[in-house]
């Protein structure tokens, strides 16, 4: 009985053993395969863009301040019309991220015209265009918030009279000078106007 329960443990513990050794190679042989990066779509590709440099031209100032935006907006302009050209859908999106990208880092507002043909200028050339021009008089047509602001900054930059549109009072130094419009007053006076001119003909 004794030698019975003895080679009953002794096989219990080769089980065991086996078992363990077993375990542990199956671990071993557990290998994750590395990346293939070879077969990458070719949709994440984006083609490289080169920029073309631009020289200012000298004498034409419409023709400088052209050249000064296309130099700075030249990698946006770059990037855009290769987006448009592009006809697989997730390059052209890869192509307009940077496009947008390179229009925030100008920093820089896309010149424009008018209806009728009169450049549009970012307000940081306002000293620039003032004393080129010598423009004396400034209009002032933005929110009531923002008018004091516009108007200390039409003052540091040369202009001694102001037609004002906001509904707000300017506060402005002794020899400037401010006209006040009244929307509201005006187009009250106008409707008055109109209805006595109305009720004169009925009558």
């Amino acid at each position: 009985m004794k030698n019975l329960k003895r080679v009953l443990c002794a096989l219990l513990a080769l089980v065991m053993v086996l078992g363990f050794v077993g375990c542990k190679n199956n671990g071993d042989d557990k290998t994750t395969p590395a990346p293939n990066n070879t077969n990458k779509p070719a949709e994440s590709e984006v083609p490289a863009t080169t920029v073309p440099t631009t020289e200012l031209p000298t004498g034409d100032y419409n023709a400088m301040s052209a050249a000064i935006y296309d130099a700075q907006l030249g990698a946006f302009n770059t990037l855009y019309q290769a987006a448009k050209e592009e006809t697989n859908v997730s390059k052209r999106y890869a192509l307009m991220a940077q496009a947008e990208a390179k229009l925030l880092e100008a920093a820089v507002l896309i010149p424009g015209t008018t209806n009728g043909g009169k450049p549009i200028m970012h307000l940081s050339r306002l000293g620039e265009v003032c004393q080129r021009y010598k423009i004396k008089i400034g209009i002032i047509t933005v929110p009531a918030e923002y008018a004091q602001g516009v108007c200390d900054l039409l003052i540091e930059n040369g202009i001694l009279a102001i037609w004002n549109f906001a509904p707000k009072h300017l506060n402005v130094p002794d020899g400037i000078l401010v006209q006040n419009e009244n929307m509201a007053a005006s187009l009250a006076l106008l409707c008055k106007h109109l209805n006595e001119r109305m009720q004169g003909q009925d009558g």
